[in-house]
């Protein structure tokens, strides 16, 4: 345990040192010259659920940045697949369709960002063409399924990117944040201010460090609203090594269950950001809709463990008031 935490530590140190730069442009000529691989930098998810009150209007919409050593010359397309998790099944059992394609971004719909100078997109796909791709209609889904997207960017010199072929460094650094995938959740709507406002956390559970991953003792947090069903909250991520570094913590409250974003990064990690997202249906948090003094949440810790040699484990907290 004693070796583990110290690369842990020198993880965060050497983490914070690499973002002591420049904070718009984290690379410098040098490493555009000598990578000769390529990422999609997720800029932003606008919309990561599909409402099943609302399946016409919903959609999944994300905004990526493309690096290559070329300036972007080298991309050729970004082609998207999807699979749906069906959770809802008679028995708590769960079934996942075939993978899919069901969108291909050509390099013409790229144009340079003056903010990040690499070439960006706004992805937008619908719940009406992800269930076309899929052969299956709205009466085949319900609250708290998902669909799983993933994307491989391809380039004019034949190779290929993807999630399959990323290190933890690109999937979980702050810049990078190059994951090649995103869960929508189907969620039932709720009103903006549901579940927002001041509550008391407690920890409910030990992550693979043997403490609470926001602390071991209650706390007085503000719940704000995302808009649609998604909830965040500024917590410390293992404050009993490495007090002071809040991050916001994403989740929704989909029907009766709470669902934290997958692939949330914390800013700490031995050298890599450990992630930390949600757990699989059977675990997920719940939450009575009519009652909004008790939110209980459950996240995957360590799902990328940021190569601290840690197994993902479910964790649960509590929200009251």
């Amino acid at each position: 345990m004693k070796n583990i935490l110290y690369k842990f530590v020198l993880g965060l140190s050497a983490i914070m040192l690499t973002f002591c730069g420049e904070p718009d442009l984290p690379y410098d000529e040098v490493t555009i010259q000598n990578n000769n691989g390529a990422f999609l930098r997720v800029v932003e998810v606008t919309s990561p659920t599909f409402d099943l009150f609302d399946i016409e209007n919903s959609s999944f919409e994300i905004t990526l940045d493309a690096f290559d050593n070329q300036d972007g010359d080298l991309i050729e397309n970004v082609v998207f697949t999807v699979d749906h998790i069906d959770n809802t099944l008679v028995g708590g059992d769960t079934t996942i369709t075939e993978r899919v394609e069901v969108l291909t971004v050509p390099a013409s719909e790229f144009s340079m960002n003056d903010d990040s100078g690499l070439p960006r997109v706004n992805v937008s796909i619908s719940a009406a063409e992800t269930l076309a791709a899929l052969g299956i209609t709205a009466t085949d889904i319900d609250g708290t399924d998902r669909f799983s997207f993933k994307w491989t960017l391809n380039l004019t010199n034949g190779d290929s990117y993807n999630e399959d072929n990323s290190s933890n460094s690109v999937a979980g650094e702050t810049f990078y944040s190059s994951t090649f995938s995103s869960n929508v959740n189907v969620i039932c709507g709720i009103a903006d201010d549901a579940f927002t406002g001041t509550y008391t956390y407690e920890p409910l559970g030990a992550g693979p460090f043997g403490v609470a991953p926001f602390g071991d003792n209650q706390q007085t947090v503000e719940v704000f609203s995302n808009g649609g069903t998604s909830r965040f909250v500024s917590l410390d991520y293992l404050p009993q090594f490495v007090p002071g570094n809040p991050f916001d913590f994403t989740f929704d409250v989909v029907c009766s269950s709470v669902i934290p974003e997958d692939n949330q990064p914390t800013g700490v990690g031995c050298g890599a950001a450990i992630l930390i997202g949600s757990p699989s249906a059977a675990d997920f948090g719940t939450v009575d809709p009519t009652n909004e003094d008790e939110i209980i949440v459950t996240i995957l810790d360590m799902q990328v463990d940021g190569n601290c040699g840690a197994d993902p484990v479910p964790v649960s907290f509590r929200l009251f008031r």
